[in-house]
């Protein structure tokens, strides 16, 4: 057989297709693509099944004829959510992107722009009211799935949905975007409307242990549920929609209350569960789940902190108490949806009994003789060579994606993913996350990484003058490449600062007793070390 009829290799047909989508400007789809291990093919009898796993049959909520009053759209609110979509967002199904409607609304000085401008505004109110033709509800909520496979084996499904449906969901995110932290904050709940709030968890926990880790009393237990964003009942998250934000509730309703259809290539998947992905109202949706479990569950006197980042929850308390917790989920979760995978679930604290006998053989001990713990994708506490280990893995993922843009052929659409997709962007949560004198080695072999795949791309090697002007911003004449060992120290200090106020509120929400803000000693310690780094 000649090379020239020989099947095109996984790496290959990546490399095309993410330089097609890099091209149109669709660059998060492009490495997406690109660090995949290829797409499950539509006649794959595996990966089908595995996507019908994904999506279990559920009983549809019943239909509520008391719907309230929707939220109020103008043609300014529609043109601003139209904006706001990044460039080179995917289409849905019927391949209508919001470049065209901004394309052809956007010149408003136009009679035919204000006329479609208003035909859309008030087409989306329709939508919005919940009294649309529910017969086109499952098309327009439904998405086209494509099954990246992953290293580790199974596969990652994406789904796209319709652009309309995804700006009428804006809007109502739009609405209700302020008062979302007064709703959520007093579950915990940080993952829905709470800027910063991430980081602030991640702050909090890590002042909390300092502060309390040698009490050998107390543990925390991280919660994982299985497929819980496909498996949650709908009927829990729109009764407490109508109560929480009831001039979503129409078209929520009008979204939910039929089986979205899922197309894998000429395969017809149902989707009758859960939230739907690519919906942006789906993670405050989900969180009403929690909301409505918490609810169920009441009180907890005896837990000193609640955490929630979506379905990721975390608590800390006695260890008896958490443990009986625990045991609390598994028997009130599945009247959500929501059921614990408890092998997923891991229990730690810095100091006493390791064996933690209160809790199920099944969940894991994350021992300081294992290392130590992450939380919300930063390691939060353990040895320092257990942090170097953290990071450094993520650092090789990041490498590893490095490497394959020489794959594209294309030193300029190199230049620009390695720039706004693989370059310090991919460290930013580590970076704003972790003190950095506990990673310091393993953000200067970022930087030599960087290096190394800037002198691939340009095909020749780069001094230490010509690397310093590419570390300089492009308004400056640099590339915009920027080092991590230098922004990592500022970083950290801007994280704590500007979330100083939300991890005070959770610190302050803990019924355990604080003598000195944890966060003020990172402050310090991190001050001291860019004082450090900025005399070398």
């Amino acid at each position: 057989m000649s090379s020239s009829s020989k099947k095109p290799s996984i790496a290959q047909n990546n490399a095309r297709r993410s330089l097609a989508l890099a091209r149109e400007g669709r660059f998060r789809d492009a490495m997406r693509v690109l660090g995949s291990y290829g797409l499950a093919a539509s006649d794959d009898n595996d990966a089908i099944h595995e996507l019908q796993q994904r999506h279990p049959c559920h009983s549809l909520p019943e239909w509520n004829t008391d719907i309230p009053p929707t939220i109020t759209v103008n043609q300014d609110s529609v043109l601003t959510a139209l904006r706001a979509f990044p460039r080179g967002s995917s289409p849905g199904a019927s391949q209508l992107q919001h470049q065209h409607l901004i394309d052809a609304i956007d010149g408003t000085t136009t009679p035919s722009s204000i006329d479609c401008l208003d035909s859309l505004t008030q087409f989306i109110c329709f939508l919005l009211s919940g009294h649309a033709d529910v017969r086109i509800s499952p098309w327009l909520v439904g998405a086209p799935l494509t099954a990246l496979r992953k290293k580790s084996g199974g596969i990652r499904p994406i789904a796209v949905g319709e652009i309309l449906r995804r700006l009428a969901s804006r809007l109502c995110c739009m609405a209700v975007k302020s008062t979302l932290p007064e709703v959520f904050l007093p579950y915990g709940q940080v993952g829905v409307g709470v800027p910063g709030g991430v980081e602030a968890a991640i702050h909090a926990l890590s002042a909390l242990l300092d502060e309390h880790g040698d009490n050998a009393d107390l543990c925390c237990l991280k919660i994982d549920f299985s497929n819980a964003f496909n498996e949650c009942f709908r009927s829990s998250f729109l009764h407490r929609l109508h109560r929480e934000f009831p001039a979503l509730f129409g078209w929520a309703q009008w979204c939910y209350h039929c089986e979205g259809f899922l197309n894998f290539g000429d395969i017809l998947i149902p989707s009758s569960g859960g939230v739907q992905q690519g919906d942006p109202l789906g993670p405050l949706l989900f969180s009403l789940v929690i909301m409505e479990l918490m609810d169920s569950i009441g009180p907890l006197p005896d837990i000193n902190m609640k955490l929630w980042y979506l379905d990721d929850g975390s608590f800390v308390g006695p260890r008896t108490a958490v443990a009986t917790l625990l045991n609390v989920l598994e028997i009130k979760g599945p009247l959500f949806g929501l059921h614990l995978n408890t092998s997923k679930c891991e229990v730690f604290w810095p100091s006493g009994d390791q064996q933690f006998l209160d809790f199920p053989p099944e969940v894991q001990r994350i021992t300081e003789v294992a290392g130590g713990a992450e939380l919300l994708g930063a390691p939060l506490c353990g040895s320092d060579a257990f942090f170097a280990m953290s990071v450094a893995k993520r650092i090789d993922k990041i490498s590893d994606c490095q490497n394959r843009l020489s794959d594209l052929d294309d030193p300029q659409v190199e230049l620009h993913l390695l720039r706004s997709c693989l370059g310090l962007c991919k460290l930013n949560h580590i970076i704003r996350t972790v003190p950095t004198n506990k990673i310091t080695k393993e953000l200067l072999r970022f930087d030599v990484n960087l290096r190394h795949c800037l002198e691939s791309l340009s095909r020749s090697s780069i001094s230490n003058e010509v690397w310093s002007q590419a570390t300089r911003p492009i308004r400056l004449g640099g590339l915009g490449l920027r080092e991590a060992s230098r922004s990592a120290p500022a970083a950290f200090l801007g994280s704590c600062n500007s979330s100083r106020d939300l991890t005070s509120r959770l610190l302050l929400s803990c019924s355990l007793p604080f003598h000195q803000s944890n966060e003020t000693s990172h402050v310090e310690r991190e001050d001291q070390h860019s004082i450090h780094t900025s005399s070398r």
